[in-house]
């Protein structure tokens, strides 16, 4: 820019002084024959007319003879106060040695010339006088003549002069901004030691020519400036302030801020200018990259918003605007923050929430926002962290907020999905909602890795390296320019590894094809565009979304492509977790109702046996004790001993009657369970079984506690009971081995044969009877767990557990 000329310094201009003639120059006024009265009128009028004080006074009394008018005005006083008074003259010195000093040197030189000196007014006031003082003689006594000049009004513009010439210095020299002086007409330019030295050059290399500013404008805004100039001097702007590059030694280029006033002449022509430089070129790049920052933020889905401390939003990106229905930029700044939330959760936000980010630099927290067109709630994870100015200190707050509406309406509706089904399935469930608890601490985990912090570059550059995602950008011809961490770790790259190379130097051949080809996708369409793209990492293949989107320069030229990676693999693979587990469910739903059937046939099928029982045996055991007790009413013995013998075929038969009642009770629910517990009630049966079977059938118990709730043990006994059934049934045994067991959370019972065995995965011979079904129900609904191992030709071990702490008193 043009440099300030500094301005001239006013010297103070002395008359040389000039030595009188040695000795007093004596003046005769005798009284002369008044030949000429008129000018001696003339000289009473001139000396009491004259503009500067006059004095005439006494050398050794200092009485004072005459004054004139002008002497009156700067000491203050009345002529009766001052003529014939010795006493005004101490009076007026401030110093009395100077009036000393003065006589003495009147005495010596006879005259003085221009003497600048200090006297007091009558009202105190300091005035300084320049006096020219003469002796003369009169009548055998010697006088002074004193004739002043009031300089005070000019020392004081002197003095200002002077403080003003040093504080344009201090500005000059102190100021971090380059000071420039232009002389128009001379073509020259005054340069501050400032303006050379931010420029790399040092004072005696610039010279003062007009060339040394404008030869180092840059080319692309040489014509602006001139034109800017131009306008200026022409008054069609009311200031010059332009900004431009400028050259330094160098060959480098910075940014400056000229500003400048002009002084024209009585013709309208510049005569002069004044002004100074900035060097504003860290702001230009942080225009440049808010720019940037602008542009991911607008091509991002999240909702990015900022606000100040009073919490004004000053911006929301089109994403969160269109979000929660706001049609403008204008309307989301109009709204306060808490109007983005439901009245019932603006005081948790402001009061709460807030605060804490203000304490801790960043929070998270999930809330509902209110849309402000249809008042619906939309989930989000809230995520705010603080804004800094260029000082450090806190200026606002930001935030990147994820919508999980969608996530939140598929959490609800599996909630009562789970709640319909809890009841018949409820170890299905609860596994079910084990894997949907892990899956939503998974999302919720990679969701917070995502939001990210913004801060022009340092906090753009946090922001892609803190985020879950894989962010790079490439220039048009596909080398890399930038890559966040995340993206190398996924690779295992380093920034040295990545930047200048292209897909090909990275990727199988094929994949960086297919990257390739969407991203001149994205430079033809000039916007941004979503692809789904695959590729391998450490634990195999991944499929990601991918939003490419074009960067451009200040003037639109698009420059490069940014792409934000969005891994959705865990996605898919939980919305296939999810479709397995419904089909798991639609499977228990049918083998539920397949019990229920088995379950009611089974009662029809045991309530006609035992009636089949009853009709066919005891039924007619009972007809014929009838008869025989009728044949005897009929024909009595004779005699009371014969009655004895009669009546004990009946008494015997009445007791196998009362046996086989006992057994059929016995089977149905055994009392000896109830009363004496499951050991014991195991211990008969296993007698019964093996009278009834012939089998060889070994009990063993091992740590049963004495006492143990009513459903487990009979849950055991009818699994021990069913086994040993299927065991006389189909397996041709010979030994069996039933052992009953117990520790400190379990108690587990086993049925082992050495007959012939089965397929254990053959599902059709299990649905012919309801034996298994039934045992794996009994021990479901004490979630317990029953294991069968079978191999043909080498016995069936059946393996039950049910969970169990014995309560301690």
């Amino acid at each position: 820019m043009a440099s300030p000329m500094p301005p001239k310094t006013i010297k103070k201009n002395s008359s040389p002084k000039r030595r009188p003639p040695q000795g007093a120059r004596r003046v005769d006024i005798t009284p002369r024959r008044r030949t000429v009265p008129s000018v001696e009128e003339l000289f009473t009028k001139a000396f009491h007319l004259s503009p500067y004080p006059i004095g005439i006074t006494d050398l050794e009394t200092g009485r004072c003879l005459e004054v004139n008018d002008a002497c009156l005005d700067l000491f203050g006083v009345q002529r009766d106060d001052v003529i014939g008074q010795p006493a005004l003259m101490p009076r007026i010195w401030p110093e009395a040695q100077e009036r000393s000093r003065l006589i003495d040197r009147v005495k010596s030189d006879g005259t003085v010339r221009n003497l600048e000196i200090a006297v007091r007014s009558k009202c105190g006031a300091i005035r300084q006088v320049l006096i020219s003082v003469d002796l003369i003689g009169l009548g055998g006594k010697h006088y002074l003549v004193t004739i002043g000049h009031d300089i005070t009004e000019r020392k004081q513009a002197e003095e200002a002069l002077r403080q003003s010439e040093e504080r344009w210095q201090l500005a000059a020299t102190g100021t971090t901004d380059g000071i420039w002086d232009w002389d128009v007409t001379g073509h020259a330019v005054f340069l501050s030691p400032r303006w050379k030295q931010v420029r790399g050059y040092r004072e005696d290399e610039i010279g003062a020519e007009e060339v040394e500013w404008s030869s180092r404008i840059h080319p692309e805004d040489f014509s602006r400036v001139m034109a800017t100039i131009r306008s200026y001097f022409n008054k069609e702007i009311p200031t010059f302030e332009c900004e431009y590059r400028t050259r330094r030694k160098d060959g480098t280029y910075y940014w400056v801020n000229d500003r400048g006033i002009a002084v024209w002449d009585a013709q309208g022509q510049v005569i002069r200018m004044v002004g100074s430089e900035t060097d504003i070129t860290e702001r230009k790049q942080a225009e440049v990259e808010r720019q940037k920052f602008v542009s991911l933020a607008e091509q991002s889905l999240e909702f990015i918003g900022m606000c100040n401390l009073d919490f004004k939003p000053f911006y929301v990106n089109e994403a969160g605007r269109r979000l929660v229905g706001l049609d403008s930029l204008e309307q989301a700044c109009a709204a306060h923050v808490k109007d983005y939330f439901f009245p019932e959760d603006q005081s948790r936000i402001l009061g709460e929430f807030f605060p804490s980010v203000l304490r801790q630099g960043n929070g998270e927290i999930v809330v509902r926002f209110r849309h402000f067109k249809t008042g619906e709630a939309l989930w989000m994870i809230y995520n705010v962290f603080q804004v800094m100015d260029e000082n450090g200190q806190v200026a606002g707050y930001a935030t990147v907020s994820r919508d999980i509406t969608e996530r939140k309406r598929a959490e609800e509706e599996l909630r009562q999905l789970n709640e319909t089904l809890e009841q018949r399935v409820v170890e299905r469930m609860a596994e079910l909602r084990r894997s949907n608890e892990r899956l939503r601490a998974e999302i919720v985990e990679r969701n917070a890795v995502e939001l990210s912090l913004f801060k022009s570059e340092e906090r753009l550059q946090s922001m892609l390296d803190h985020s879950p995602n894989l962010i790079f950008v490439k220039d048009l011809q596909g080398r890399y320019l930038d890559a966040n961490t995340q993206f190398q770790q996924t690779f295992h790259l380093t920034r040295a590894d990545i930047i200048g190379k292209t897909d090909h130097d990275i990727f199988p051949p094929e994949q960086a094809a297919i990257y390739r080809a969407n991203d001149l996708k994205v430079i033809a369409a000039g916007r941004s565009l979503q692809f789904e793209e695959m590729a391998v990492q450490d634990d195999g293949l991944h499929t990601s979304i991918v939003w490419k989107f074009p960067l451009r320069q200040l003037d639109g030229a698009l420059y490069a492509i940014c792409g934000i990676v969005t891994d959705i693999t865990e996605r898919r693979r939980a919305e296939e977790a999810l479709r397995w587990n419904q089909r798991e469910l639609q499977e228990s739903r049918a083998q539920l109702q397949a019990l229920a059937s088995l379950l009611l046939r089974a009662q029809d099928s045991e309530r006609q046996r035992i009636a089949r029982d009853l009709h066919d045996d005891f039924s007619q055991r009972l007809a014929a004790v009838t008869l025989d007790v009728a044949a005897l009413e009929r024909n009595p013995p004779l005699m009371p001993e014969l009655l004895s013998n009669a009546l004990e075929p009946v008494r015997e038969e009445l007791a196998q009657l009362a046996n086989d009642f006992r057994q059929l009770a016995h089977r149905l629910h055994p009392s000896l369970l109830k009363h004496a517990g499951l050991q014991a009630a195991l211990e008969e049966f296993v007698q019964h079984a093996m009278q009834r079977t012939g089998l060889q059938i070994t009990l063993k118990v091992n740590n049963v506690p004495d006492s143990l709730p009513p459903d487990l043990t009979m849950c055991l006994f009818r699994i021990c009971q069913e086994s040993l059934q299927n065991v006389a049934k189909h397996a041709k045994a010979t030994d069996v081995l039933v052992k009953l067991s117990g520790s400190s959370r379990i108690i587990g019972l086993s049925v082992t044969d050495n007959g012939t065995g089965f397929d254990v995965q053959d599902k059709s011979s299990h649905q012919k009877g309801m034996g298994l079904i039934s045992m794996q129900e009994r021990l479901r609904l004490l979630n317990g767990c029953l294991n069968i191992h079978s191999r043909a030709a080498n016995g069936t071990k059946v393996c039950a557990w049910i969970p169990f702490r014995e309560k301690k008193l």
